[in-house]
């Protein structure tokens, strides 16, 4: 019977690796066909620029990538920051290895995540899923309306910086206000009088166990000011990843507004979290995509602007990991300990 019960498990585990070992092969595939635009023989003078780049260029496409880390890593801190005080440098800290390991697949990046925050941090599982799930929110608020407006409008001008000017406090306001309504011990009094209302009892039971109690304080997190100043952390951090575009296309010689460099810098970045084996080759190729569907740039000219921008990630990633590594110490980990059963 227990070799019965543990068949479905046995299959839902092997589905699960068979389709992070597809994801690697269409990662690789992609990956290849960005390398294989981007040798085109309309890109030879554009190489021939990047091999000569200038030490300012280098230097400043690097701090970039630095500070794009820097403030994604300053998203999370300042989210859970009116839930729990973390110090703000273990949190970059995190973030520079986890999305060093968001490159691979098997879900590694956000396993690294879960353990450091659950285990260093002493920050309970529900409660570090809300606090993603926050995080991903502000995410959506920021670069959502600034992906489509752009796609709009093909350049910043009066009628974008009004969609995004008014657009995306409008918004925020509305979640906010939805958050607050439903935040702390009366918000979850009031989620938990509508679960009694359900014709079925599972949502009543539910919604009075610690784990909902846990997954709620999301709401608290989205209804606090510092989910404000989170999504100004986002903002900033998509005009880097922007400007990192940007300077790649100057440097390369290739025509690129900054305007399309927000567009296909917030898809980047969106493939990225959104990947589901791994961001290599996901980001290079769906990015590429776009310029063809887009049709302001060649798709043959943006896949070396795209693989360049990665290079140049995974440098100073590969160089600040170790360092991150000695900061957080995450070989001291200790196992949760399971609570003491009542005798």
């Amino acid at each position: 019977m227990k070799e019965l019960s543990t068949a479905p498990l046995q299959h839902r585990n092997l589905r699960g690796i068979l389709v992070q070992l597809l994801g690697i092969a269409i990662g690789i595939a992609a990956l290849a066909w960005c390398i294989h635009l981007a040798l085109q023989p309309q890109n030879k003078e554009a190489l021939a620029q990047l091999r000569g780049i200038s030490f300012a260029n280098a230097t400043g496409l690097l701090a970039l990538t630095f500070v794009s880390i820097a403030l994604n890593g300053l998203c999370f801190w300042a989210t859970i920051r009116g839930q729990k005080q973390l110090n703000p440098v273990d949190l970059i800290a995190t973030n520079c290895i986890a999305t060093l390991l968001a490159l691979v697949p098997f879900k590694a990046s956000l396993v690294f995540r879960v353990l450091i925050h659950n285990r260093r941090d002493n920050i309970p599982l529900f409660t570090i899923g809300a606090w993603f799930a926050a995080v991903g929110v502000g995410a959506l608020l920021v670069v959502g309306p600034i992906i489509i407006a752009t796609y709009w409008r093909e350049k910043i001008d009066v009628p974008w910086m009004m969609a995004v000017g008014l657009g995306t406090p409008t918004i925020l306001a509305c979640v906010m206000m939805v958050a607050n309504a439903i935040s702390g011990p009366d918000g979850l009094q009031r989620v938990q009088a509508i679960a009694h209302k359900l014709p079925t009892s599972l949502p009543a039971r539910f919604s009075a166990s610690g784990a909902f109690a846990q997954m709620h304080s999301g709401c608290d997190m989205v209804s606090s000011r510092w989910f404000v100043v989170a999504l100004v952390f986002r903002a900033a951090d998509l005009l880097v990843q922007a400007a990192r575009f940007y300077l790649v296309s100057q440097i390369m010689g290739i025509e690129l507004s900054f305007g399309n460099a927000m567009l296909f810098s917030g898809c980047y970045f969106l493939i990225g979290v959104l990947s589901p084996s791994g961001a290599a080759g996901s980001r290079e190729a769906g990015v590429t995509a776009l310029a063809k569907l887009r049709a302001v740039i060649s798709w043959e000219s943006l896949a070396p602007i795209a693989l360049t921008v990665t290079a140049c990630e995974l440098i100073v990633l590969v160089v600040l990991s170790p360092i991150a590594a000695l900061i957080l110490k995450p070989w001291r980990l200790k196992p949760t300990q399971p609570p003491a059963s009542s005798s």
